[in-house]
């Protein structure tokens, strides 16, 4: 499998301790797949091209001014525009020479939206990783903001949360519930237990010495103010801390050892070497240097922020804080000793979870990348269709039946619109985008090979029915489409496509038991009792070519609709009463007498 890894942050020789988690996925994926690797280009001395680890890395310059998007509160028109274009032209180019199977990108923003419009011209699966600053803070900046998150959170094909708070907040900004899984990150190679006595006498500490530590950026957003203001009252502690930032200076002001940045591999022996890890960061995912203090058996004392308190247990191996406010002072020798034991005897199992967790990372993108080309272009298909009901009905919430629904690629997006969504089919495929439950009708081809378990006859009092080129697969369109109309509160409305196989793109002649043509969608409502209130014709013209090439396509759909039109799309209503047909209304939905075939 052909990976392309589309990050806003990536390890660097100027940079090495940068977003490192997502450096130690890299070689860890590297070993079974083709793995290459897009980043911003930070620091003018950092190579445009190079290989870590085995992995391909390229970098695109951009007005970085030394500094990451994300760390610059208000970044100007001159930085962004430079990011946007650079980063677009480089992922283009390295969608078109490395042709990868999967765009697997790291953060909503900024990496989402151009990751979209990638995966959408290449036909490629996207899966998208958030980790905390994209949607804790830049996210909610304004909300301009939030719908360019939103947009790569609900066109990817699986959403990767670091915590259950961010996949929350995830599924809050539009990302379907399904298409969303908690995983957190992995501990890079070498955090592990080990003999403290040794550590310390490699780093030249006393044994007897209390030692605690900070890994990570020395910023206001990981707490390093927290800690220089929290240093001198903790006498007879040593403080240490293992990063760089705007805050270092006044770390040393406040009496604490600041290392400056360190190679994962010395990292763990100071983990090894210390007492505990204090992480007091205002906002965070889950963070991986917790998780590699956890492995290593080291305590941690840490803001109750984020997915901090899913892996912190309080009063078993770590303490927390409130996320604001000052630091509290380390715990006493007894509690620290008991914490690092169970901690100890815990080791095997958090390295255990660490494995399984790259091994769910792999099933989540070979799953992705199973969707392939032809199955993307026919979702996005579907996608449109489901995009034209909404436009067809005025109603934007309540209860909908989507009859037909196929993966429930259309129901998973309804769904993400607010509607309360069953889906159902004669055939459900597997695996679906969104729970849809065998539909058992006595019409056309017999239900019962098709799926496991029981059937499922939809009820009564829908607000909306979706019936999306599903009738052409049937023996009997009118009675099947009399008994969806049967489902419909008064005033409630049905939804029907159908495709126009006159039209030059038919979407496949052989499996289709009827053939349309224009205004067969028409007369099918109006022979169902409805009301007819919309049509619209789909235009042959995809999404892709853009608006100025739709526009003109619907208009030659409107003008020549034998020849330009993909399908018709009918919006119907029901007005008053129930639909004639005594036989739809019967137990388990039997059909109406056979109709006669419509060809216009």
């Amino acid at each position: 499998m052909r990976l392309l890894l589309y990050t806003a942050a990536y390890p660097s020789p100027a940079a090495p301790d940068r977003a490192v988690f997502v450096e130690t996925q890299a070689r860890e994926l590297v070993r079974r797949h083709r793995v290459r690797v897009l980043a911003p280009r930070v620091h003018a001395g950092d190579p445009r091209r190079e290989r870590r680890s085995g992995v391909a890395v390229r970098r695109f310059a951009y007005a970085s001014g030394g500094r990451l998007l994300r760390d610059r509160p208000r970044p100007g028109p001159v930085v962004l525009g430079s990011w946007a274009m650079s980063s677009a032209g480089a992922l283009a180019a390295e969608v078109a020479s490395f042709r990868p199977d999967v765009i697997y990108a790291h953060w909503a923003l900024p990496c989402g939206p151009f990751a979209v419009a990638a995966a959408a011209v290449a036909r490629r699966p996207l899966v998208l990783a958030v980790h905390g600053s994209d949607l804790e803070v830049q996210a909610r900046r304004s909300a301009r903001w939030a719908a360019l998150a939103a947009l790569g959170l609900r066109r990817a094909e699986a959403v990767l949360a670091d915590s259950e708070d961010l996949a929350a907040q995830a599924v809050a900004l539009g990302a379907g519930e399904a298409r969303v899984e908690v995983l957190r990150g992995v501990p890079g190679e070498g955090f592990a237990p080990g003999s403290r006595i040794e550590a310390r006498a490699a780093l030249g500490l006393a044994p007897e010495a209390r030692l605690a530590l900070f890994v990570g950026d020395l910023s206001a957003d990981k707490g390093a103010d927290r800690l220089a203001a929290a240093a001198p009252s903790w006498r007879s502690w040593q403080v240490a801390a293992l990063g760089g930032g705007p805050w270092d200076d006044a770390l040393r002001r406040a009496g604490v050892r600041v290392l400056g940045v360190r190679p994962n591999e010395e990292v763990a022996v100071w983990m090894r070497a210390a007492d505990l890890l204090v992480h007091p960061s205002r906002h965070e995912g889950t963070p991986v240097a917790i998780l590699e203090a956890l492995v290593t058996g080291l305590p941690v004392a840490a803001s109750r922020v984020g997915g901090v308190p899913e892996v912190v247990v309080e009063g078993v191996g770590g303490w927390l804080f409130p996320g604001e406010g000052p630091v509290p002072p380390p715990p006493g020798d007894r509690d620290l000793a008991r914490a690092r034991e169970a901690l100890l005897l815990d080791a095997a199992r958090q390295r255990a979870g660490g494995r399984a967790r790259l091994a769910r990372l792999e099933a989540v993108l070979e799953r992705a990348a199973a969707t392939g080309p032809e199955v993307v272009r026919r979702r996005a298909r579907t996608l449109e269709r489901a995009r034209a009901a909404l436009a067809a009905t005025a109603r934007r919430r309540g209860r909908v039946l989507d009859a037909g629904a196929g993966s429930g690629a259309a129901a998973r997006h309804l769904s993400d619109s607010g509607f309360e969504v069953e889906a159902v089919d004669l055939c459900p495929s597997s695996p679906t985008e969104y729970p849809v439950r065998r539909w058992d009708l006595s019409l056309g081809p017999p239900a019962a090979p098709c799926g496991p378990g029981g059937t499922f006859p939809p009820g009564v009092g829908y607000d909306l029915v979706l019936c999306l080129d599903v009738l052409e697969h049937m023996d009997d369109p009118t009675g099947v489409l009399t008994s969806l109309a049967a489902a419909l509160r008064e005033g409630g409305e049905l939804v029907l496509s159908l495709p126009n196989e006159r039209s030059l793109a038919p979407p496949g002649r052989a499996r289709h038991r009827h053939r349309f043509g224009p205004g067969a969608a028409v007369r099918l409502a109006r022979a169902a009792g409805l009301t007819v209130v919309s049509r619209s014709r789909l235009s042959v013209v995809p999404p892709r070519w853009g608006e100025p090439a739709r526009a003109l396509g619907r208009c030659l759909a409107a003008l020549w609709p034998g020849a330009f039109a993909i399908g018709e799309l009918v919006c119907a209503r029901r007005i008053d009463g129930l639909p004639p047909g005594p036989e739809a209304l019967g137990p388990g939905w039997s059909a109406s007498p056979p109709a006669r075939r419509l060809a216009p």
